[in-house]
């Protein structure tokens, strides 16, 4: 399944005459700028053109931690985070970063044209969101895993061979790993 992004199945004529009723615009961001921060309504989404940029969260006791990678084609915004009022959540760009950002209130509010790309793009951001939730809930799977070595073949579970059966040079020995991570042709550990 191709990953949906935010001008799926809007074409580059519809996407520019977007520009307009959404009220559009891009803007550039250097190394270690910040792009946002997000405030208690919601007021705009971004959309990572070019380049990268990481969202942070400072939690009330100070400590920062990383929330998420974004990347070409990654969106951000309050709409998807919905962000506690003790804790401080913004975007800081990790390298030259070109960014659009479109107004919350222009994507769930139809313009006087019912122009049949705002539905594409409203149903692109919502399948965009089911996605995202549906990775915060794998995250949570492995963190609540009991044992280091298991989490690790959780988030490995996707790659060709098992992480440890590569770097041990044998198959893994956790019988839940084994139907994910391993091709037919492991041979057990003796």
């Amino acid at each position: 399944m191709t990953p949906v992004t935010l001008f799926s199945y809007i074409t580059p004529e519809e996407q520019e005459r977007m520009r307009i009723c959404f009220d559009m615009h891009e803007a550039v961001y250097r190394n270690n700028e910040t792009v946002m921060e997000y405030s208690s309504s919601m007021k705009k989404i971004g959309l990572i053109l070019e380049g990268q940029a990481v969202l942070y969260c400072i939690d009330e006791d100070g400590n920062q931690y990383m929330i998420d990678n974004l990347k070409k084609d990654s969106v951000f915004g309050e709409p998807f985070l919905l962000p506690e009022e003790s804790q401080h959540y913004y975007v800081c760009a990790k390298s030259e970063t070109k960014v659009l950002f479109i107004a919350y209130e222009h994507v769930i509010k139809r313009c006087e044209n019912a122009c049949k790309f705002h539905s594409q793009l409203v149903s692109n951001l919502l399948q965009m969101i089911a996605l995202r939730a549906s990775q915060q809930a794998s995250r949570i799977y492995v963190l609540s895993r009991n044992s280091i070595l298991f989490k690790f073949h959780c988030r490995r579970k996707t790659d060709e061979n098992c992480y440890f059966a590569h770097v041990l040079h044998h198959s893994c020995r956790i019988p839940q790993c084994r139907p994910q991570c391993h091709d037919a042709g492991a041979e057990e550990p003796g």
